[in-house]
Protein backbone atom coordinates (compact mmCIF):
# COMPACT_ATOMS: atom_id res chain seq x y z
CA UNK A 1 0.00 0.00 0.00
CA UNK A 2 1.28 3.44 -0.81
CA UNK A 3 1.70 6.12 1.59
CA UNK A 4 0.75 9.48 1.45
CA UNK A 5 2.80 12.34 1.83
CA UNK A 6 1.71 14.20 4.85
CA UNK A 7 -0.08 17.42 4.00
CA UNK A 8 0.81 19.86 5.65
CA UNK A 9 -2.31 21.64 7.97
CA UNK A 10 -3.18 24.75 6.79
CA UNK A 11 -2.16 27.65 9.33
CA UNK A 12 -5.09 29.38 11.17
CA UNK A 13 -5.19 32.85 10.38
CA UNK A 14 -6.08 34.79 13.30
CA UNK A 15 -8.24 37.44 13.63
CA UNK A 16 -6.70 40.93 13.62
CA UNK A 17 -7.56 43.15 16.36
CA UNK A 18 -9.38 45.74 16.71
CA UNK A 19 -8.27 48.49 13.94
CA UNK A 20 -7.83 52.17 15.47
CA UNK A 21 -10.53 54.89 14.94
CA UNK A 22 -8.27 56.12 11.66
CA UNK A 23 -9.44 52.45 9.89
CA UNK A 24 -12.81 50.88 9.20
CA UNK A 25 -13.59 47.84 11.83
CA UNK A 26 -13.64 44.79 10.15
CA UNK A 27 -16.80 43.80 8.29
CA UNK A 28 -18.09 41.86 4.95
CA UNK A 29 -19.38 43.92 2.18
CA UNK A 30 -23.50 43.71 3.15
CA UNK A 31 -22.00 45.00 7.40
CA UNK A 32 -21.55 49.05 8.31
CA UNK A 33 -17.47 49.99 8.58
CA UNK A 34 -17.42 51.82 11.91
CA UNK A 35 -14.58 54.43 11.42
CA UNK A 36 -14.62 57.48 12.84
CA UNK A 37 -16.10 59.07 9.13
CA UNK A 38 -19.10 57.29 10.27
CA UNK A 39 -19.16 58.35 14.07
CA UNK A 40 -22.64 60.87 13.95
CA UNK A 41 -21.65 62.63 16.70
CA UNK A 42 -18.11 63.87 17.18
CA UNK A 43 -18.34 64.99 20.51
CA UNK A 44 -20.53 62.20 21.78
CA UNK A 45 -18.38 59.60 20.61
CA UNK A 46 -14.98 61.63 22.33
CA UNK A 47 -17.28 61.66 25.31
CA UNK A 48 -17.44 58.72 25.79
CA UNK A 49 -14.00 57.50 24.70
CA UNK A 50 -12.85 59.34 27.54
CA UNK A 51 -15.14 58.80 30.48
CA UNK A 52 -15.52 55.38 30.03
CA UNK A 53 -14.37 53.45 33.15
CA UNK A 54 -14.94 49.64 33.82
CA UNK A 55 -13.27 47.59 36.93
CA UNK A 56 -11.16 45.07 34.53
CA UNK A 57 -7.56 44.35 35.38
CA UNK A 58 -5.40 47.65 33.97
CA UNK A 59 -3.34 46.74 30.69
CA UNK A 60 -3.93 47.13 26.86
CA UNK A 61 -6.81 44.89 26.58
CA UNK A 62 -9.10 47.49 28.67
CA UNK A 63 -7.99 50.11 26.48
CA UNK A 64 -8.90 48.38 23.24
CA UNK A 65 -12.22 47.07 25.09
CA UNK A 66 -13.30 51.22 25.95
CA UNK A 67 -12.05 52.14 22.61
CA UNK A 68 -14.09 50.18 20.36
CA UNK A 69 -17.19 49.84 22.75
CA UNK A 70 -16.97 54.02 22.65
CA UNK A 71 -16.54 53.39 18.66
CA UNK A 72 -19.88 50.98 18.02
CA UNK A 73 -21.95 52.76 20.99
CA UNK A 74 -21.25 56.09 19.65
CA UNK A 75 -23.49 54.80 16.31
CA UNK A 76 -26.49 53.87 18.36
CA UNK A 77 -29.66 56.36 19.31
CA UNK A 78 -27.99 59.02 21.60
CA UNK A 79 -29.51 59.13 25.03
CA UNK A 80 -28.93 61.27 28.60
CA UNK A 81 -24.75 61.57 29.45
CA UNK A 82 -25.30 59.44 32.46
CA UNK A 83 -27.49 56.41 31.02
CA UNK A 84 -25.28 56.69 27.27
CA UNK A 85 -21.96 56.14 29.44
CA UNK A 86 -23.34 53.15 31.80
CA UNK A 87 -24.57 51.15 28.77
CA UNK A 88 -21.35 51.74 26.87
CA UNK A 89 -19.72 50.60 30.24
CA UNK A 90 -21.92 47.00 30.02
CA UNK A 91 -20.72 46.83 26.13
CA UNK A 92 -17.43 47.29 27.27
CA UNK A 93 -17.29 44.77 29.85
CA UNK A 94 -18.76 42.18 27.44
CA UNK A 95 -15.95 42.87 25.39
CA UNK A 96 -13.48 42.49 27.53
CA UNK A 97 -14.78 39.40 28.88
CA UNK A 98 -15.21 38.36 24.70
CA UNK A 99 -11.35 39.05 24.45
CA UNK A 100 -10.29 37.46 27.25
CA UNK A 101 -11.74 34.20 25.79
CA UNK A 102 -10.58 34.31 22.48
CA UNK A 103 -7.12 36.29 23.29
CA UNK A 104 -7.58 39.96 20.94
CA UNK A 105 -10.73 41.95 20.63
CA UNK A 106 -12.97 42.02 17.39
CA UNK A 107 -15.84 43.66 16.94
CA UNK A 108 -17.13 41.67 14.27
CA UNK A 109 -16.74 38.50 16.01
CA UNK A 110 -18.01 39.41 19.59
CA UNK A 111 -21.13 41.41 18.49
CA UNK A 112 -22.74 38.24 16.28
CA UNK A 113 -25.97 37.23 17.72
CA UNK A 114 -24.56 33.87 17.87
CA UNK A 115 -21.91 35.16 20.42
CA UNK A 116 -23.94 37.76 22.65
CA UNK A 117 -26.72 35.00 23.03
CA UNK A 118 -23.80 32.58 24.57
CA UNK A 119 -22.78 35.09 26.76
CA UNK A 120 -26.13 36.09 28.41
CA UNK A 121 -27.15 32.32 28.31
CA UNK A 122 -24.06 31.35 30.50
CA UNK A 123 -23.68 34.64 32.26
CA UNK A 124 -24.88 33.59 35.92
CA UNK A 125 -23.78 36.67 38.28
CA UNK A 126 -27.04 39.27 36.79
CA UNK A 127 -30.73 39.23 38.13
CA UNK A 128 -33.00 38.51 35.77
CA UNK A 129 -34.21 42.36 35.86
CA UNK A 130 -30.29 43.33 35.13
CA UNK A 131 -30.07 40.61 32.17
CA UNK A 132 -33.08 42.15 30.58
CA UNK A 133 -31.06 45.38 30.74
CA UNK A 134 -27.79 43.89 29.72
CA UNK A 135 -29.90 42.25 26.51
CA UNK A 136 -31.57 45.22 25.56
CA UNK A 137 -27.98 46.71 25.91
CA UNK A 138 -25.87 44.33 23.68
CA UNK A 139 -28.48 43.88 21.19
CA UNK A 140 -28.39 47.92 20.51
CA UNK A 141 -24.85 47.23 20.36
CA UNK A 142 -25.15 43.76 17.74
CA UNK A 143 -27.55 45.62 15.94
CA UNK A 144 -25.11 48.83 14.51
CA UNK A 145 -22.66 45.87 12.72
CA UNK A 146 -25.54 43.38 11.84
CA UNK A 147 -28.92 45.01 11.53
CA UNK A 148 -30.81 41.51 9.92
CA UNK A 149 -29.62 40.03 13.00
CA UNK A 150 -31.08 41.94 15.94
CA UNK A 151 -34.63 42.91 14.11
CA UNK A 152 -36.02 46.05 16.59
CA UNK A 153 -38.88 43.99 18.76
CA UNK A 154 -42.45 44.76 17.60
CA UNK A 155 -43.99 47.71 19.31
CA UNK A 156 -47.11 46.49 21.34
CA UNK A 157 -49.78 48.94 21.73
CA UNK A 158 -50.08 49.55 25.42
CA UNK A 159 -52.09 51.66 27.89
CA UNK A 160 -50.70 55.19 28.94
CA UNK A 161 -49.79 55.48 32.62
CA UNK A 162 -52.11 57.45 34.44
CA UNK A 163 -50.99 61.38 34.65
CA UNK A 164 -49.20 62.30 38.47
CA UNK A 165 -51.42 64.64 40.30
CA UNK A 166 -50.64 67.80 41.49
CA UNK A 167 -49.34 68.29 44.83
CA UNK A 168 -51.60 69.76 47.41
CA UNK A 169 -50.32 73.19 48.41
CA UNK A 170 -50.82 72.33 51.86
CA UNK A 171 -48.37 69.54 51.23
CA UNK A 172 -45.81 71.80 50.10
CA UNK A 173 -46.05 74.62 52.81
CA UNK A 174 -45.58 71.19 54.91
CA UNK A 175 -42.16 70.31 52.98
CA UNK A 176 -40.76 74.40 53.13
CA UNK A 177 -41.29 73.70 56.86
CA UNK A 178 -39.93 70.36 57.49
CA UNK A 179 -36.58 71.90 55.88
CA UNK A 180 -35.73 73.23 59.76
CA UNK A 181 -34.98 69.05 60.19
CA UNK A 182 -32.27 69.45 57.73
CA UNK A 183 -28.47 70.61 57.66
CA UNK A 184 -25.79 72.32 55.76
CA UNK A 185 -25.48 70.41 52.19
CA UNK A 186 -29.18 68.85 52.69
CA UNK A 187 -30.91 71.62 53.56
CA UNK A 188 -29.22 73.72 50.33
CA UNK A 189 -29.83 70.93 48.36
CA UNK A 190 -33.64 70.23 49.11
CA UNK A 191 -34.67 73.91 49.59
CA UNK A 192 -32.94 74.68 45.72
CA UNK A 193 -35.21 71.84 44.94
CA UNK A 194 -38.22 72.93 46.23
CA UNK A 195 -37.94 76.42 45.07
CA UNK A 196 -37.17 75.46 40.95
CA UNK A 197 -40.19 73.03 41.21
CA UNK A 198 -42.57 75.18 42.99
CA UNK A 199 -40.85 78.55 41.49
CA UNK A 200 -40.28 78.14 37.83
CA UNK A 201 -41.51 75.04 37.07
CA UNK A 202 -38.53 72.73 36.16
CA UNK A 203 -38.05 69.44 35.86
CA UNK A 204 -35.55 66.77 37.37
CA UNK A 205 -33.19 66.60 34.29
CA UNK A 206 -33.51 70.62 33.94
CA UNK A 207 -32.68 71.07 37.61
CA UNK A 208 -29.61 68.80 37.17
CA UNK A 209 -28.73 70.68 34.15
CA UNK A 210 -29.14 74.09 35.77
CA UNK A 211 -26.10 76.36 35.84
CA UNK A 212 -25.93 80.27 37.70
CA UNK A 213 -25.19 81.77 34.49
CA UNK A 214 -28.50 80.60 33.36
CA UNK A 215 -30.58 82.79 36.34
CA UNK A 216 -30.41 86.40 35.84
CA UNK A 217 -32.57 90.00 36.91
CA UNK A 218 -34.33 91.11 34.04
CA UNK A 219 -36.14 95.28 33.90
CA UNK A 220 -38.76 95.80 32.48
CA UNK A 221 -40.24 98.01 30.88
CA UNK A 222 -42.18 99.64 33.60
CA UNK A 223 -38.87 99.42 36.11
CA UNK A 224 -39.99 96.20 37.62
CA UNK A 225 -37.19 94.14 38.23
CA UNK A 226 -37.76 90.26 37.72
CA UNK A 227 -35.54 87.25 38.51
CA UNK A 228 -35.64 84.86 35.24
CA UNK A 229 -34.53 81.54 34.66
CA UNK A 230 -33.62 79.91 31.31
CA UNK A 231 -34.08 76.40 30.85
CA UNK A 232 -31.20 75.03 27.60
CA UNK A 233 -32.19 71.62 25.61
CA UNK A 234 -29.51 70.81 23.02
CA UNK A 235 -27.82 73.92 23.25
CA UNK A 236 -30.34 75.62 22.61
CA UNK A 237 -32.89 77.98 24.75
CA UNK A 238 -36.16 75.77 25.43
CA UNK A 239 -37.56 78.51 27.35
CA UNK A 240 -37.46 81.41 29.91
CA UNK A 241 -39.72 81.49 33.22
CA UNK A 242 -40.17 84.64 35.37
CA UNK A 243 -39.57 83.74 39.13
CA UNK A 244 -42.78 85.53 40.63
CA UNK A 245 -42.75 84.53 44.24
CA UNK A 246 -40.26 86.67 45.79
CA UNK A 247 -38.85 85.20 48.40
CA UNK A 248 -37.89 81.90 45.97
CA UNK A 249 -36.54 84.17 43.11
CA UNK A 250 -34.51 85.73 45.91
CA UNK A 251 -33.29 82.53 47.21
CA UNK A 252 -32.49 81.22 43.58
CA UNK A 253 -30.89 84.49 42.49
CA UNK A 254 -28.32 84.72 45.77
CA UNK A 255 -27.42 80.76 44.92
CA UNK A 256 -27.07 81.29 41.18
CA UNK A 257 -24.43 84.31 42.59
CA UNK A 258 -22.75 82.03 44.39
CA UNK A 259 -21.81 79.46 42.27
CA UNK A 260 -21.14 81.79 39.18
CA UNK A 261 -21.14 80.02 36.11
CA UNK A 262 -20.95 76.65 37.82
CA UNK A 263 -23.80 73.87 38.95
CA UNK A 264 -26.60 75.08 40.56
CA UNK A 265 -26.92 71.85 42.36
CA UNK A 266 -24.06 71.16 44.70
CA UNK A 267 -21.69 68.88 43.20
CA UNK A 268 -19.78 65.62 44.38
CA UNK A 269 -15.99 65.31 45.25
CA UNK A 270 -15.53 64.83 40.89
CA UNK A 271 -17.14 67.87 40.25
CA UNK A 272 -20.56 66.84 38.95
CA UNK A 273 -23.95 66.75 40.09
CA UNK A 274 -25.07 63.15 40.83
CA UNK A 275 -27.48 61.29 38.30
CA UNK A 276 -29.73 60.87 41.33
CA UNK A 277 -29.15 64.32 43.10
CA UNK A 278 -33.02 65.47 42.49
CA UNK A 279 -34.51 61.99 43.68
CA UNK A 280 -31.81 62.08 47.07
CA UNK A 281 -32.92 65.50 48.40
CA UNK A 282 -36.55 63.49 48.89
CA UNK A 283 -34.98 60.59 50.68
CA UNK A 284 -33.60 63.34 53.33
CA UNK A 285 -36.52 63.78 54.54
CA UNK A 286 -37.90 60.24 54.44
CA UNK A 287 -34.64 59.67 56.20
CA UNK A 288 -35.44 61.42 59.47
CA UNK A 289 -39.70 59.53 59.42
CA UNK A 290 -40.69 62.69 57.09
CA UNK A 291 -42.88 62.82 53.89
CA UNK A 292 -41.07 62.72 50.51
CA UNK A 293 -42.00 64.57 47.87
CA UNK A 294 -42.37 63.78 43.98
CA UNK A 295 -40.97 66.19 41.67
CA UNK A 296 -43.46 65.38 39.04
CA UNK A 297 -46.06 65.90 41.62
CA UNK A 298 -44.59 69.41 42.79
CA UNK A 299 -44.30 70.47 38.61
CA UNK A 300 -47.86 69.25 38.20
CA UNK A 301 -49.01 71.71 41.04
CA UNK A 302 -47.09 74.48 39.62
CA UNK A 303 -48.41 73.53 35.68
CA UNK A 304 -52.35 73.66 37.59
CA UNK A 305 -51.49 76.93 39.21
CA UNK A 306 -50.24 78.69 36.13
CA UNK A 307 -53.48 77.25 33.60
CA UNK A 308 -55.98 78.28 36.71
CA UNK A 309 -54.52 81.90 36.08
CA UNK A 310 -56.38 84.87 35.40
CA UNK A 311 -54.85 86.44 31.95
CA UNK A 312 -52.46 83.78 30.83
CA UNK A 313 -53.10 83.01 27.20
CA UNK A 314 -52.93 79.60 25.59
CA UNK A 315 -49.43 80.90 23.87
CA UNK A 316 -48.01 82.05 27.21
CA UNK A 317 -49.01 78.85 29.11
CA UNK A 318 -47.30 76.39 26.31
CA UNK A 319 -44.16 79.06 26.11
CA UNK A 320 -43.79 78.65 30.07
CA UNK A 321 -44.66 75.21 30.83
CA UNK A 322 -42.48 73.94 27.81
CA UNK A 323 -45.41 71.26 26.75
CA UNK A 324 -45.61 70.30 23.62
CA UNK A 325 -48.16 66.86 22.79
CA UNK A 326 -52.02 67.23 23.30
CA UNK A 327 -51.62 63.68 25.57
CA UNK A 328 -50.09 66.29 28.27
CA UNK A 329 -52.66 68.71 27.71
CA UNK A 330 -55.34 66.58 28.30
CA UNK A 331 -53.99 64.54 31.21
CA UNK A 332 -53.84 68.20 32.44
CA UNK A 333 -56.99 69.20 31.86
CA UNK A 334 -58.31 67.00 34.79
CA UNK A 335 -56.61 68.53 37.19
CA UNK A 336 -57.99 72.11 36.75
CA UNK A 337 -61.30 73.46 38.21
CA UNK A 338 -63.83 74.31 35.19
CA UNK A 339 -65.08 77.78 35.11
CA UNK A 340 -68.22 79.11 35.17
CA UNK A 341 -70.13 80.62 32.27
CA UNK A 342 -69.35 84.15 33.62
CA UNK A 343 -65.71 83.28 33.93
CA UNK A 344 -65.51 82.25 30.66
CA UNK A 345 -67.35 85.17 29.50
CA UNK A 346 -65.11 87.31 31.39
CA UNK A 347 -61.78 85.86 29.99
CA UNK A 348 -62.54 86.13 26.14
CA UNK A 349 -62.24 89.58 24.48
CA UNK A 350 -64.90 89.87 22.57
CA UNK A 351 -63.54 93.29 20.70
CA UNK A 352 -61.09 90.85 18.92
CA UNK A 353 -64.52 89.41 17.28
CA UNK A 354 -65.03 91.08 13.62
CA UNK A 355 -68.59 90.66 12.88
CA UNK A 356 -69.83 88.64 10.13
Amino acid sequence: MGRFTKIPATPSVPLSPEPQHDSPVAASSDQPRLSRLTVPDHQRWRSLESSLTIKKPAGQLRDEVIKAAALVWAHTPPRDPHPDRKAAAAVARYLFDEGVLHEQVSLERALTRAAVDRYLRDNLTHSQRSLKTLRTTLYCAGRVLYPREYPLPTTVPTRRAQATPPARSEDIAELYANLVYLRGQQHLRTQLVLDLVTGAGLKSSEIRRLRGGDVAVERLATGEEVVVVTVHYRGEVARTIPVRCPVRARRILDRARVVGQSWMMPVNQQGVVEYNAVNRASEYFTRKGLPGFDVSSLRMRWLVDLAATPGVSMSAFLQLSGIGDYSTLRDLSGFVAPLSLAELVSAVDSDRWVAA
